[in-house]
C-alpha cells in the first residue's frame, strides 16, 4: 500500500489554507517505538493472518478502529488499524480484492499502520524519528515505520492524536497476540458475522483503564457521497426556466488526482469536476475543489454560473463512478436532466491522459 500511493505523487504544488496538525513531542514517540518493538518480539503474522480482524475502542474519543495483524503474506509485516466499521468494510474488501490497483480507493483509506522494513525502504520521516529514537535501527532489517492515511490527504507521519492512539492500540494488540498464541480460536466469535471489539468499560482504583472484550455485530455497509441541492428557490425557479437544450449532452467525471496542494503540515491531493460535451467534443473548464472535504458548493456555484452562462439545460448528463452519479443525482432530478450511467467516457478519458501526461507522477523525497 505505501509503495502504492508513494508512486501516485506529483511535485505540481499549489498553497492552500493551513490545516490544524500538532506534531506528537519526543516522549510520544519514544512510548510508540517502545510499544511497537514489543509487538513486533511476537511476530504475530506467524500464527494470525491477515484476515483475522478485530476492533478497539479508543478510551480518548471512543472512536472504533479495526485491525490487521500484516504479515501472514510474508509481503509487509506490521499492523493497520482502520476507522470505523468503514473501515472494517475496507478490510474486509481487501481481503478478497486487491484495492492498491485502483487510484479512487487508495484516495479513500483512513487508517494509521505500524510497519516493519528495511531502512531504505522507510519513508524520510519515518527514518527521522527511527533514528531518534535509537541510532541502531539504521541497521536494523525490519525498522519501525508509522505513516497516516487519511482520506485525499497525502501519506503523512503521525499526529500527537494519532502517535498516542497508535501507541494505545499496540499495547492492546500485544495483549489479543498472546491471547491468540495461547488460544488460536480466541478470534473465533461466539455467533456468525459477529467482531471481538475490546474497548475500556470501567477504572480501576488505581485510576488504569480496564479493558473488555465485547462481541458486536457491523452495521450493513452504506457509502457516505456527498451530493448537490439547490436550496435556493429562485435559483431553481431560474434555471429550471432555461430550455432543454437536447443536442447538448455532457460527460461528467469527479475524482481526485495526484497533484499535490500544499496545506499547512499536510497536503492534499485536490478533487476535480471534468465535463465534456458528448456530442461536439468541446470540454469545459475543469474545476478544482481545494477544499477537498467539502466539495459540493464550490462545484455546484460554478454549475450555476454555467448554466446562466449558457441559458439552456443539457438534455443528459453522463457519469460512470457511484461517487459522480450520487453527486449530480439531487441536481439533475430538480433542473429534470436525465442522469446516465456510462462507462464510455472516451472524451474526458482523453482530457485526463493528457493532463497527466503534461504533469508526470514522481516520487517525492518527503512523504507522498
Amino acid at each position: 500500500m505505501r509503495k502504492t500511493l508513494n508512486k501516485i505523487s506529483s511535485e505540481n504544488k499549489q498553497i492552500g489554507k493551513p490545516r490544524k496538525w500538532k506534531s506528537p513531542t519526543q516522549d510520544d514517540w519514544n512510548q510508540l517505538f517502545k510499544e511497537a518493538l514489543r509487538f513486533r518480539k511476537l511476530q504475530s503474522w506467524q500464527y494470525m493472518d491477515n484476515e483475522d480482524f478485530f476492533g478497539i475502542e479508543d478510551p480518548v474519543s471512543g472512536e472504533l478502529l479495526f485491525c490487521s495483524v500484516m504479515g501472514s503474506a510474508e509481503e509487509y509485516y506490521g499492523l493497520a488499524a482502520y476507522f470505523g466499521f468503514d473501515g472494517l468494510h475496507t478490510l474486509m474488501r481487501s481481503s478478497v480484492e486487491d484495492l492498491s490497483q485502483n487510484d479512487e480507493e487508495i484516495y479513500k483509506m483512513h487508517n494509521i499502520i505500524c510497519t516493519f522494513e528495511a531502512w531504505n525502504d522507510l519513508l524520510i520521516e519515518e527514518q527521522i524519528q527511527a533514528e531518534k529514537y535509537d541510532p541502531k535501527l539504521k541497521e536494523d532489517p525490519m525498522c519501525p515505520g508509522f505513516i497516516s492515511y487519511e482520506p485525499g490527504y497525502i501519506p503523512f507521519s503521525l499526529s500527537q492524536t494519532e502517535c498516542r492512539l497508535m501507541t494505545t492500540i499496540l499495547q492492546q494488540v500485544t495483549t489479543i497476540s498472546r491471547n491468540v498464541a495461547k488460544d488460536p480460536s480466541y478470534l473465533v466469535p461466539p455467533k456468525e458475522g459477529q467482531i471481538l471489539l475490546r474497548r475500556v468499560n470501567s477504572i480501576s482504583k488505581t485510576g488504569a483503564p480496564v479493558w473488555r472484550n465485547t462481541w458486536v455485530y457491523p452495521p450493513p455497509f452504506v457509502p457516505n457521497f456527498v451530493f448537490m441541492h439547490l436550496d435556493q428557490a429562485e435559483v431553481r425557479k431560474r434555471l429550471a426556466s432555461y430550455p432543454i437544450h437536447e443536442e447538448m449532452q455532457w460527460e461528467v467525471e469527479f475524482k481526485h488526482m495526484p497533484f499535490v496542494v500544499e496545506e499547512g503540515f499536510k497536503p492534499y491531493y485536490p478533487k476535480m469536476v471534468f465535463i465534456a460535451d458528448h456530442q461536439t467534443g468541446y470540454v469545459l473548464e475543469p474545476i478544482v475543489c481545494n477544499d477537498h472535504e467539502s466539495p459540493e458548493s464550490k462545484i455546484l456555484n460554478h454549475l450555476i454560473q454555467l448554466l446562466d452562462q449558457y441559458q439552456v439545460r443539457p438534455s443528459a448528463l453522463y457519469a460512470r463512478t457511484p461517487e459522480t452519479l450520487n453527486l449530480f443525482s439531487m441536481l439533475c432530478t430538480e433542473l429534470g436532466i436525465r442522469l446516465v450511467q456510462s462507462q464510455d467516457l472516451a472524451i474526458l478519458d482523453e482530457v485526463v491522459k493528457l493532463l497527466l501526461k503534461n504533469y508526470p507522477r514522481q516520487k517525492s523525497d518527503t512523504i507522498h
